[in-house]
């Protein structure tokens, strides 16, 4: 304890020089980590929402973009198929299962999805109030848990859709009942409002002035689009398919985790160069703990040689300088540490409000732990030739000196 109360004392001599080691080593491990905990979370997020969908099948334009808008929720969608082209991939010999989606509207910012029981089933959705028997009806709603949190809707409340994702035009007379509230699932579920396709259907048609039987007919008819197919094929066999999709029919099939790879390339890049400069500035800061203790032991020799003459052993000495060198290494990645998960905090709100996704701030990664340790053995190499130098001290030479 005696070692650690002088060290302290030591690092208290030269304020500037240690708090700017500190600084820069803070510096680095912050914008490390918060890279780390942010390639974490989204490579989690990915993975937890694309669970099972081989392809996406939807109107023909940019195949990241239809998985973006149609699985992840982030972003437009390529425009609407027509169920009757649909119903080709439904009926497809490589298609187990194809889950319709139909986007366009929203509520205070929040998604309404017209699908089938099939969609929450997929996510393994559990009710935690009222119930699932909306499907097959029109105008009914389930709640995500976010939803139903941030609106504050209640089973049996009613509210209207407003059309496009900004929220620009309400259906006022086509309001939904609130059916159920879905259990938080931590997925794309929870920042969803889910309702059957009928009534996606009914709630457009409502807007469509029809002059005579013929003519409502075929608006009725043409009506029937939806945005997107999720698909899960039989076997690897339908590997296929999507080319089967692209070549033979106006709609196009983008497969996930193709898409995602192609995305994780070109932000990994980036995220490589910045990891890359947050190492190169951790080891500045390690090069700066070995300046500023080798500069403070020049100031300090007097000291050293004091130490020794009272029976402070070369062991004892070489101890208590390089524990100077851990606890700075300790004390900045510690305010580093704090910075990355303060910052990973605001991010996560951001990120919320405006994707209505959730990111923990508090979260703690093993690779913290290996940075952690990195970190103190780069301070403990740092102060080794420090160390040695304050071990050796000529006792003799520097007591005549002064």
């Amino acid at each position: 304890m005696r070692i650690i109360a002088l060290s302290l004392a030591n690092l208290r001599t030269q304020p500037l020089r240690s708090l700017l080691s500190i600084l820069l080593l803070a510096l680095g491990v912050g914008v490390m980590l918060l890279l780390l905990l942010l390639e974490s979370q989204l490579s989690a997020n990915f993975n937890k929402n694309i669970k099972g969908i081989n392809a996406v099948v939807g109107a023909k334009g940019s195949p990241l973009q239809l998985i973006l808008s149609a699985v992840y929720h982030i972003d437009n969608p390529t425009g609407n198929i027509s169920l009757k082209e649909a119903e080709f991939v439904m009926n497809h010999p490589l298609v187990a299962t194809a889950i319709p989606l139909s986007l366009g509207d929203s509520h205070q910012g929040f998604r309404i999805v017209g699908t089938n029981a099939a969609y929450p089933a997929h996510y393994e959705a559990e009710i935690a109030e009222g119930d699932d028997q909306i499907w097959g009806k029109s105008l009914y709603a389930i709640l995500g848990a976010r939803v139903a949190q941030h609106t504050g809707l209640k089973i049996g409340d009613t509210f209207v859709g407003a059309h496009g994702f900004e929220g620009d035009h309400l259906h006022e007379d086509k309001p939904y009942t609130v059916k159920g509230i879905l259990q938080p699932k931590h997925n794309v579920l929870d920042g969803l409002i889910l309702t059957d396709l009928q009534s996606v259907w009914d709630v457009h048609d409502a807007h469509h002035h029809h002059h005579d039987e013929k003519q409502e007919e075929h608006e009725h008819s043409a009506n029937k689009d939806i945005t997107a197919l999720l698909v899960r094929y039989k076997g690897p066999a339908a590997l296929m398919f999507p080319r089967q999709v692209n070549d033979n029919t106006n709609m196009m099939a983008a497969v996930p985790a193709l898409e995602m790879q192609k995305l994780y390339q070109l932000t990994g890049s980036a995220l490589d160069i910045f990891q890359a400069l947050a190492w190169i500035l951790v080891l500045f800061s390690g090069f700066s703990v070995f300046i500023s203790l080798w500069s403070s032991l020049k100031a300090r020799d007097y000291e050293m040689a004091l130490l020794r003459m009272l029976g402070a052993s070369p062991l004892k000495v070489f101890a208590m300088v390089l524990l100077e060198g851990v606890i700075l290494a300790f004390v900045g990645y510690l305010l580093g540490w704090i910075f990355s998960h303060l910052t990973m905090a605001a991010i996560a709100n951001y990120l919320s409000q405006q994707y209505h996704y959730d990111f923990a701030a508090w979260n703690i990664l093993p690779a913290e732990f290996v940075v952690g340790a990195i970190v103190m053995t780069l301070g403990a190499v740092a102060a080794i030739p420090p160390a040695i130098s304050a071990a050796r001290t000529d006792i003799v030479k520097v007591m005549a000196r002064h």
